[in-house]
């Protein structure tokens, strides 16, 4: 295996040329889907990342079997079966033998259809893969029935159901979880939208209190100035009719001598 530090550094691209593959798979470039699945099995090959690799095995396959070429198909998920068991990658181990049995399928292998279908059933119920019993279920109750093995078409749909009801529930459960999760943002934001209303309440109750005060202050500063005003004004007034007075006196005096 080559250094960890290559291996952080080139992990992404293979996910991300996986990724990309499969995106162009679907959207019909089918060319441009091979390249980039052939790019993520060199890189995945270049760090033996396996995980990585067995998927653009089977991701190839895949592309493979939506050209019409089942044959190749088949040799390119029987190479991600291969990587997958060497490395006891469980549930890769079931989806390929889910995509192996439904190509021996189409191809009229019913017989090693049937094998890999119930070891891919088996996993999965062993494992509890409910999407890969559904996926696996179908065809097999197909080939139960179709060779008069009601018993055994009956047991895969009872598997079947069992799965699909789990499924459901899952599917329900995390439906109320993101209800839950929507009614307590929506509580979160009415608590915080009153929270802000009542702080706006509060600080124009201060900001009104503060203006009060303000005025308070400058009315009581103005009598105050008003009275001292007065007061002087008073002072004024008696110290002018002290000096007329005195200056009557003054006068009441000169004449006084005079006479």
């Amino acid at each position: 295996m080559v250094k960890d530090s290559t291996y952080i550094d080139l992990l992404p691209y293979c996910v991300i040329s996986n990724n990309e593959g499969i995106a162009n798979e679907e959207l019909g470039r089918l060319e441009e889907a091979e390249r980039l699945y052939r790019q993520a099995i060199k890189i995945s090959t270049k760090i033996s990342a396996f995980y990585d690799l067995a998927t653009a095995y089977s991701n190839m396959g895949s592309l493979k079997e939506h050209t019409g070429d089942y044959r190749a198909a088949l040799e390119w998920h029987e190479r991600a079966m291969a990587i997958r068991k060497e490395n006891s990658l469980v549930l890769g181990i079931a989806q390929s033998h889910n995509h192996i049995g439904g190509l021996y399928h189409v191809l009229g292998d019913l017989q090693q259809a049937e094998y890999h279908m119930a070891e891919s059933l088996d996993i999965s119920k062993e494992n509890g893969y409910a999407q890969l019993i559904l996926e696996t279920a179908e065809p097999l109750k197909m080939i139960y029935a179709g060779k008069g093995d009601y018993a055994g078409a009956y047991e895969v749909q009872e598997l079947q159901m069992q799965a699909s009801e789990e499924i459901l529930n899952k599917e329900s459960l995390k439906n109320q979880e993101r209800l839950k999760a929507k009614y307590e943002y929506e509580l979160e934001k009415q608590i915080e939208v009153k929270n802000r209303r009542f702080r706006e309440t509060v600080y124009r109750f201060i900001f009104v209190g503060l203006l009060l005060l303000f005025v308070i202050a400058l009315i009581l500063f103005l009598l105050q100035k008003s009275k001292t005003r007065q007061s002087e004004l008073e002072n004024e007034n008696i110290q002018k009719e002290k000096l007329l007075l005195q200056k009557e006196l003054d006068y009441k005096n000169k004449k006084l001598m005079s006479t």
